[in-house]
């Protein structure tokens, strides 16, 4: 019988990540869980933009740099939550820089009970149809690309042509006071002849969009109220010209009983003469704008009315869909309702609407991003199920997306233009919206599906999904009115700092110079709280610096703010304006002082220096005396502010990180500014681009660098019970986008020459690499394979991922399925490798040049210069994040010495499985199975939010014929190891690494089909066995059916029904049983083929899911498995004997049950087993030998719940050799309950008088939520288990609430406490009172389970830890394995 060789390796997860709160299933909900204090935790993002004369220029498209900078904050404005932003510009012809919106919650009302003197508003033209001309005739355009006012109508020969503008979404609250307001044209041209205009609005509370119906502007019943308007000369089409005064046409709508704030208002014009206007079809930045400013203390609070938002986006991967041929498919990166020259129907559905029921609804809008860029025409049909509640998108029914709206009502959208990157924004359905929520089963929160198809035109305008990004997916804009007088208890709200700042972005006007050093200065006077300085006045007061701005009265204190006549918030562009300035002692208000705030200043621009005067400044705020001289000495001192700011030289200044963008431009002092402040220097050519950058700015601004990790040791292949002294962590760092900094770094087991203690050591010193003050690895540690300077806790710093050379050796393999097996060939991961395919990189086939950096970047080049060193085509030092994989190590005999060669190989979420040689840290190969290839495009993209995907992230192993007995893989010898993928998936995938250079695929396997089809996510670690099958002698694996994802949300395990008994449900319950992983597999080890399951119909009470490791033991030593134990998502415990009978098949050889039930109705009693049981051979002390099989509860899918009340059980099993019988030799496997067990919490064994004990005991978890996450350890008598606590950790109100890790150390007879108060254990089994059971650990966040180590240089030590934080177990001199041989 050939001997095979498994090792099993610890894992350890460490997060201590500051970030916004967010609903994830997993360990990830710690990751992105933000601690609760009292002050304003938010970090401080300042924008500073460049918004000088060249930002008119275009970008290399047919938009201006200003518009796209536009576009991408109104999109990351529109959904950004829990960052303060704060807005600042520059565009001085000699000086320069500004504050405009001070940083502060984008949801904050500031104008709370109506505290601000004014409020002003800017609403532009939004839809093709709300700008029109009328002829004389009365006939309509609705497409003209410019506004002709007054002119010769071209039909008619007549002059006197009318003009119709629609504002939708004016939030004036009804019975308001108008101070001011004005519209604001931008000239087609400067050709013009007297033009005399009148203007009147539409008398009506909501105005309809204009439709091409004879008549349709002047046809409208107008306002009494009219503004004479004597047009002055347009001489420039650069500058905006407002109309006078119109605020008493605007005040006769609002007055109406009818108006709402966020309805729409329509203004027409007639008269005669020239004038032509930019129109909404020309150029949607430059459109027509309506700005109003009233007086909010004249806003009634019982009788106005005002508009609410109700924003949602498509937030899941069924949530979105695209049906062809009634085919639907729910994964697809890019919806095209034009899919291959067809016409396609796509499905939205938006969750958690809130919309009242019967709501009148203003208007309603969805936003889509293109992934193209097409100009030809193309009109969609757009319609809205009329029923509330859509069910998300089955892509097994066949019309599942046409079907829901084939009858509803439609609305036509003939989309514009649009290049890749671009949100369009639709037409107003508005009243498709209202005619749902007035339907029987509306209610606030219910879901929406609409759906798209292509009514005429064949463009193309394909819209990103979901699957391509949660910052690109489908959203839903509403707004509807809301009455104060009935609802008087809901606060009125006139005016966010969401508002306030996208007016701002909006109005800005491209003129002047850049200087970028005043502008810098600026930002860090406001960060610091100093006085006005370059905001005091607009430039030099002269030309063009109108469009300059001083600093809003709301980002300082002190000071007073001179308007001069003639300049008002609707016209600050007026030549009157030039004089307004800040007098006084001004200083800024700091934002937020006093917090733990990170604060980050964003500096964007599109040109080097034209001007600057901060020089002298600078060095007086700074102390310094002189800078660096530079080419261009208009940046003198920038970088030296920046290093400042970043390493401030007084211990109350908290660090300012400053990054820089460059738009359509690279810079040198940009990369200098940013590399110097601790930032990041990015450069943008488009739209989508740049809101990538700021989104990613804006989610990173909370991150903590922080390492996380999971060690392994390695076995010595010379005393199979000593370890040799290397050990490997794997370390990670999560982030809000795709991508994890992940690394793989090596330190050592070893005994200090001094004082004898067992720690982990680094590679310089014999200090141990925690640092128990943070609970991570100390700064100063130097791991193995790092070159340099020391890598500390950093993750991306040295270790395996800066070892990585070019050409990696990176691996894919395409599958032959046309004979009777599957041929699986490993290719290159190559853009050069044909057979991978865009189909299979889940990418548009026409994009080849995409696909080539995709692949370059894939197998390791630098195309995306990711250390902004301008160099695209070096390798990237970069792996992904092994969140759970547990590093595995193979040794291999390659030269016949007592040194072997080894490789450890680990996991990623990027969906490679790394091989990495241990000696020097370099890499052997990298793979990535063909299902994983289509993640690949999301992480190159690294697109933002919480549904990340998930990879190669499952449990590692390995197993070899070690025909020699050697320990090492000789020449001869077949070497396997296998990995899982976890959440990533369902199957298994085994490598041949016999020759780790040469890799082979062994098998595969696939769950959700054939024998497989009960195999769930694949979490359990296969376990590498012996048994009889017939008289055949098989080495298989066993292993866990997997985890069902249905228990992420499952708060109770059973229903009451009132009676009746089904699996571990009480009476009165019945278990709600999961739909997969209910099986505990067989298969062969080297092949992969299916042998056996244990499971429904022969067990069919086994009704929960199982992910868990099962314990294999050979009780006997025989050399062939005996027992089973595993336990269950539905909290029991299972126990299954393989009775080895030769000449029995295996499947009949097999028997068992649940042995005990610890899961009750309610969520409290709601547990589960994610762990392995931990199965000794104990002996009492009446000499009566028996099992311990211990084993703890915890939501491992939920780290942060704290409702269920978790608990760690010991049983004892009398039945070592075969199952238990009864007294008449039957087969009687127990069933038992939490009763039947002794609670020894608080108390031991020793104190039981009820005889419980003789069945085992149990330990109650006292703490909120604390939960037990891994296996136990029995050593000595001792069994040890760590838990996670989810309030516990630092105390420090700027930490992250984490919370932190106890270790538990108990006698597994007894249950007695048998810690010392400093964590280690004691030396003997007597009860002295200084006993503790639990002690908190120094590593903060999820802790690993408890590991234990046997070291070479202390072989009388056997030392457990607890990830990297060290105890002793104190075993005594009988150092043995007392219960089965480790195979």
């Amino acid at each position: 019988m050939q001997r095979i060789i498994q090792a099993a390796l610890p894992a350890l997860l460490l997060p201590l990540l500051l970030c916004p709160v967010v609903s994830v299933a997993d360990d990830t909900e710690v990751f992105f869980s933000r601690a609760a204090t009292q002050g304003n935790r938010a970090a401080n993002v300042l924008f500073m933009f460049d918004i000088s004369g060249s930002m008119g220029n275009l970008d290399g498209e047919q938009y201006r740099r200003i518009d796209r900078v536009k576009q991408a904050m109104v999109d990351i404005l529109e959904t950004t939550d829990n960052v303060n932003m704060g807005i600042g510009a520059f565009n001085g012809t000699y000086i320069g820089g500004s504050i405009l919106v001070p940083s502060r919650d984008p949801n904050e009302d500031i104008c709370e009970n109506a505290s601000c003197d004014e409020v002003t508003i800017r609403v532009p033209i939004k839809s093709p149809t709300d700008d029109a001309e009328q002829r004389a005739s009365g006939d309509i355009d609705l497409t003209s690309s410019n506004l002709d006012f007054g002119s010769v109508d071209s039909k008619a020969g007549t002059n006197g042509q009318m003009v119709g503008l629609r504002f939708a979404d004016v939030d004036v609250p009804r019975g308001a006071t108008i101070n001011h307001a004005v519209v604001e044209m931008t000239p087609l041209n400067t050709d013009h002849a007297d033009t005399n205009l009148s203007i009147r609005g539409q008398a009506i509370g909501h105005a309809p969009t204009f439709e091409a119906l004879n008549g349709n502007i002047g046809g409208r019943t107008l306002t009494t109220t009219q503004v004479d308007w004597n047009v002055e000369s347009w001489s420039n089409t650069k500058y905006e010209f407002p109309t006078p005064d119109i605020g008493s046409v605007v005040q006769e709508i609002v007055n109406r009983a009818d108006w709402c704030g966020g309805n729409a208002l329509a203004l027409v014009f007639d008269g005669t003469g020239e004038r032509s206007a930019r129109s909404r079809d020309r150029d949607p930045w430059e459109v027509p704008v309506l700005k109003v400013s009233y007086d909010p203390g004249t806003v009634s609070q019982t009788t106005t009315c005002i508009s609410k938002r109700a924003g949602v986006a498509v937030s899941s991967d069924t949530d979105d869909a695209e049906e062809n041929a009634t085919v639907v498919s729910t994964t697809t990166n890019a919806l095209d309702p034009n899919r291959d020259g067809g016409s396609a129907t796509l499905g939205f559905r938006f969750r958690g609407l809130d919309v009242p029921p019967n709501a009148k609804v203003s208007s309603a809008y969805l936003k889509l991003v293109t992934e193209t860029s097409d100009a030809s025409p193309l009109t969609l049909r757009i319609r809205v199920q009329p029923t509330a509640g859509g069910s998300p998108f089955d892509a097994s029914i066949a019309g599942d997306i046409s079907d829901r709206t084939a009858s509803a009502t439609e609305l036509l959208w003939t989309v514009p233009e649009a290049a890749n990157g671009d949100r369009l924004t639709s037409v107003d359905i508005g009243p498709l919206i209202e005619s749902l929520v007035a339907t029987n089963g509306w209610s606030a929160g219910s879901a929406v599906v609409v759906t798209l198809s292509t009514s005429s035109g064949a463009g193309v305008r394909r819209f990103y999904a979901f699957d391509a990004g949660e910052d690109q997916a489908a959203r839903l804009e509403v707004r509807y009115q809301r009455e104060a007088a009935t609802s008087s208890a809901e606060p009125i709200v006139l005016r966010t700092a969401r508002d306030e700042m996208l007016d701002t972005i909006m109005n800005f006007r491209y003129r002047g110079g850049t200087p970028i050093n005043d502008a810098f200065l600026e930002s860090a006077l406001y960060m610091l709280g100093k006085p006005v300085d370059f905001g005091r006045k607009r430039g030099n007061q002269s030309g063009s610096d109108r469009y300059f701005r001083v600093s809003a009265p709301s980002t300082y204190s002190g000071g007073t703010l001179f308007t001069p006549p003639g300049c008002t918030d609707v016209n600050p562009n007026a030549v009157a304006c030039l004089d307004e300035e800040i007098t006084g002692s001004a200083v800024y208000d700091a934002p937020v002082p006093g917090t733990c705030q990170a604060n980050q200043i964003v500096l964007l621009s599109d040109g080097a220096a034209t001007t600057g005067n901060a020089e002298s400044q600078i060095q007086s705020l700074i102390g310094t005396g002189s800078c660096a001289t530079r080419a261009n000495s208009r940046e003198n001192c920038g970088v030296e502010l920046a290093e400042w700011l970043y390493d401030p030289d007084s211990a109350t200044q908290d660090p300012i990180i400053t990054h820089t963008i460059g738009f359509n431009f690279s810079s040198d002092f940009l990369r200098d500014i940013a590399t110097a402040g601790g930032g990041r220097f990015q450069t943008a050519d488009s739209a989508s681009q740049l809101a990538s950058v700021f989104r990613n700015l804006v989610n990173e601004a909370a991150d903590v660098d922080t390492g996380f990790v999971a060690p392994a040791a390695t076995v010595s292949q010379f005393n199979r019970f000593a370890n040799r002294e290397d050990v490997y962590f794997a370390m990670f760092k999560p982030s809000l986008s795709a991508r994890w900094d992940g690394n793989l770094k090596r330190y050592r087991l070893g005994k200090h020459p001094d004082t004898g203690e067992v720690d982990f050591y680094d590679s310089t010193s014999m200090t141990p690499i925690l640092d128990r003050i943070t609970g991570g690895i100390r700064n100063s540690a130097k791991s193995y394979w790092t070159d340099g300077d020391a890598d500390g806790p950093r993750v991306s710093a040295g270790g395996a991922a800066n070892e990585l050379v070019l050409p990696r050796n990176i691996l894919t393999y395409v599958e032959d399925m046309t004979g009777i097996d599957p041929v699986r060939t490993l290719v290159a991961l190559h853009e050069d490798t044909d057979a991978i395919t865009a189909e299979l990189l889940g990418i548009d086939g026409n994009l080849a040049d995409y696909r080539t950096l995709l692949l370059k970047w894939a197998r390791g080049v630098d195309v995306l210069d990711i250390d902004d060193d301008q160099d695209v085509s070096e390798v990237r030092h970069q792996m992904g994040d092994p969140m759970h994989s547990t590093p595995f190590v193979m040794n291999y005999d390659t030269d016949g010495t007592t040194t072997p060669e080894s490789v450890v190989f680990v996991g990623t979420n990027e969906g490679y499985l790394h091989a990495i040689d241990t000696e020097d840290g370099s890499e052997v190969f990298g793979l990535v199975p063909p299902e994983l290839l289509g993640n690949l495009d999301r992480f190159y993209r690294n697109e933002i939010g919480t549904n990340r995907p998930y990879g190669l992230d499952g449990p590692i192993g390995g197993y070899f014929d070690d025909l020699d007995g050697d320990g090492l893989v000789d020449t001869g010898e077949t070497a396997i190891v296998y990995v899982g993928m976890r959440r990533g998936g369902r199957n298994y995938y085994a490598v041949n690494v016999t020759d780790p250079a040469n890799p082979s695929i062994a098998w595969v396997i696939k769950g959700g089909q054939g024998d497989f089809a009960e195999l769930g996510q694949t979490w359990s670690r296969p376990i590498v066995t012996t048994v009889l099958d017939g008289s055949d002698e098989r080495e298989v694996l066993v292993f866990g059916g997997g985890y069902d994802p249905a228990n992420d949300t499952r708060l109770t395990r059973n229903v009451s029904t009132g009676g009746g008994q089904v699996g571990n449900a009480v009476d009165g319950a019945v278990a709600q049983a999961d739909s997969m992983g209910r099986a505990i597999f067989v298969v062969d080890a080297y092949s992969g083929a299916y042998r056996t399951h244990l499971g429904a119909p022969d067990w069919s009470d086994m009704e929960f899911a199982i992910p868990s490791d099962p314990a294999v033991l050979d009780i006997d030593l025989d050399g062939f498995a005996d027992m089973i134990w595993v336990g269950d998502m539905g909290g029991q415990l299972w126990r299954f004997d393989i009775s080895g009978a030769a000449g029995t098949a295996l499947e009949s050889s097999i028997t068992g049950a649940a042995v005990a039930s610890f899961s009750s109705i309610g969520v409290r009693g709601n547990r589960r087993f994610f762990n392995t049981p931990d199965v000794a051979l104990l002996r009492d002390a009446n000499r009566k030998v028996f099992l311990n099989v211990g084993i703890g509860s915890g939501w491992r899918a939920h780290p942060l719940d704290d409702g269920v009340e978790d608990r760690f059980y010991m049983l004892r099993d009398d039945a070592l050799f075969g199952p238990p019988r009864d007294a008449d030799g039957d087969i009687d496997y127990p069933s038992l309950v939490e009763d039947d067990l002794y609670d020894v919490t608080g108390r031991s064994v020793r104190d039981d008088t009820t005889g419980k004990s003789a069945k085992g005991w149990y330990l109650s978890m006292e703490r909120d939520g604390e939960k037990i996450l891994g296996p136990s350890v029995t050593v000595n008598s001792q069994v040890f288990f760590s838990s996670y606590v989810p309030d516990a950790g630092s105390n420090d109100d700027c930490s992250a609430s984490i919370g932190g890790g106890r270790l538990y150390g108990l006698s597994a007879l007894y249950g007695d406490a048998a810690l010392d108060p400093d964590g280690d254990v004691d030396d003997d089994d007597s009860v002295t009172g200084e006993e503790v059971i639990s002690v908190e650990l120094d590593l903060r966040g999820l802790p690993p389970p408890v590991e234990v180590f046997l070291p070479k240089d202390a072989p009388d030590k056997v030392i457990g830890s607890v990830g990297s934080d060290v105890f002793d177990t104190n075993p005594g001199p009988a150092r043995r394995r007392t219960y089965w041989a480790e195979q």
